[in-house]
């Protein structure tokens, strides 16, 4: 009887403080298939579950370097609104990510960015997380506790054939907005673009920006230092996805009659000198 009250008390006790303990994220990844040859790519998704509302992610995800390499990393149908650092292998065997979703997000399978892997060698390889940190919507970036689950793969030897995984995006990035800032600590204090814009294909490649009417186009990053400090210049900013689709916009602030001749004051030459001409040949067969 006494060892029967135990148990129960044991029982209860668990019970008890069970929602004290219980997980609140979990990440992990996830393959179609764990078996590939090599020579082969394949992709990796990784997700997030979560029983409470989180609003921030960061870790590192390890893989074995020696039989898997990068193909590339897409985050544009991603949980998170914005990166502090986007998935990137920074050191090899490695890709770091960090980012946040203001307002939070709860439920299961939330896709936080995916991975092309190529099958460089034959082996076992795994696919795991370290330093993983979640923190709570709740106003305080609580870290929540996290569970981590590994991915395991057989890499075979080559059969001769070859796979490249590609993923489809035919749409360009979101529509964006940017603006001219200054601040006495940034580029001490000179005016400077900020910009920034999300793809839900394969996420964004780069940028590039154009100042005045003429003349090619440049990467750029946000924050950018414009060239014209006088701010008469016509600015062309292209957002570029991994697919190469473009979201294009035009920042006409500032432009002015002078940017106007600055950007076409050779044309106005030509045609000047054009009606001269004309004027002086319509003189000469009147006469």
């Amino acid at each position: 009887m006494a060892t029967f009250k135990k148990i129960v008390s044991v029982f209860l006790l668990v019970f008890w403080f069970a929602p004290a303990v219980s997980l609140a994220a979990r990440l992990y990844t996830a393959t179609e298939k764990s078996t590939i040859t090599s020579n082969n790519q394949f992709l990796v998704d990784v997700y997030v579950d979560s029983d409470q509302s989180v609003n921030a992610l960061s870790g590192y995800l390890e893989f074995s370097k020696e039989i898997l390499r990068v193909v590339d990393i897409f985050e544009g149908d991603s949980i998170i609104n914005f990166w502090i650092e986007r998935p990137r292998q920074g050191t090899p065997g490695v890709v770091n990510f960090s980012g946040i979703t203001p307002g939070g997000f709860t439920g299961t399978k939330h896709k936080v960015f995916s991975i092309v892997f190529e099958a460089a060698y034959p082996g076992q390889a795994v696919v795991k997380f370290s330093d993983s940190t979640a923190l709570a919507n709740d106003g305080l970036g609580s870290q929540l506790p996290t569970e981590v689950a590994a991915l395991s793969l057989s890499i075979l030897p080559s059969d001769g054939t070859s796979i490249q995984k590609m993923m489809r995006d035919e749409n360009p990035p979101e529509p964006f907005k940017a603006s001219i800032e200054s601040d006495p600590n940034i580029f001490e204090g000179r005016y400077f673009l900020v910009f920034s814009t999300e793809d839900k294909g394969t996420g964004i490649s780069h940028y590039e920006i154009r100042e005045g009417l003429r003349g090619t186009f440049k990467r750029a990053e946000s924050p950018y230092l414009l060239e014209d400090q006088s701010l008469t210049k016509t600015i062309s900013l292209k957002a570029i996805d991994k697919a190469g689709n473009e979201q294009l916009i035009v920042i006409e602030k500032g432009e002015s009659v002078s940017s106007v001749w600055e950007e076409y004051g050779w044309f106005a030459i030509m045609a000047l000198i054009v009606m001269v001409m004309t004027l002086l040949l319509f003189i000469f067969k009147r006469r």
